[in-house]
């Protein structure tokens, strides 16, 4: 369970985000929604430890992550989710392997162990034939299939993404889409931002944003 309680959050004197209540249950698709500017990627990186709120708290299980230094907080992220973003973030020189092995080089896994979690991941999002190609030989599609194995190679509980579809053309977006689904029914929490109305409608939950608040939260 992920509770967000009394989540404000300011950039000086401008208010982004304002009395966020929210409780997201394990195994859930979730999307948040809105407009840019609306305050859905700020509210992804403060359930993902990457932004602090001005005040209010959030918790995994119970566990305040805002209240963790740096130290602890790398080290809670790198465990337990996974990121995934629309411009990739990807070592464009490194191959696809190089690239997907990063979160188990940092947890400290041995080199012997590296290789079949890897591949299995790499398997599992249709880049195994790829993993020795250069990033920068890639595709957009295959980019973000190789920046979700990486995101999932760790086994995290909980996979953030935002906009992963963004710079995708439709067929691309709905395997990204289905990836995702597939990572639900596997026990996967994942919440995702998108202003695409049909991306929100494969989801199990919406999360509508406007001026930095909750306006609708709509069960599918």
């Amino acid at each position: 369970m992920i509770k967000l309680t009394g989540i404000n959050k300011k950039f000086g004197s401008e208010i982004c985000l304002e009395n966020i209540d929210l409780e997201i249950s394990d195994g859930t698709f979730t999307a948040l929604t809105g407009k840019s500017g609306s305050g859905k990627t700020t509210l992804l990186k403060i359930i993902g430890g990457l932004e602090s709120p001005t005040s209010g708290t959030v918790a995994y299980d119970g566990v305040f992550i805002n209240e963790m230094n740096e130290e602890k907080s790398s080290f809670f992220r790198n465990n337990n989710l996974g990121f995934i973003f629309q411009d990739y973030f990807l070592e464009e020189n490194y191959t696809v392997f190089e690239n997907v092995s990063i979160p188990l080089i940092i947890s400290g896994i041995s080199k012997k162990k590296i290789q079949p979690l890897v591949e299995k991941q790499l398997e599992a999002v249709d880049m195994l034939s790829k993993k020795n190609a250069l990033v920068k030989k890639l595709s957009g599609g295959e980019k973000q299939r190789t920046a979700i194995a990486r995101a999932m190679v760790n086994d995290p509980t909980v996979i953030l993404a935002d906009e992963p579809c963004g710079n995708l053309d439709s067929e691309n977006s709905k395997n990204i889409m289905r990836i995702l689904r597939n990572a639900v029914n596997n026990g996967k929490t994942v919440i995702l931002v998108t202003h695409d109305n049909e991306e929100a409608l494969k989801t199990d939950r919406i999360i509508k944003i406007h001026d930095g608040r909750i306006t609708e939260d709509a069960v599918l």
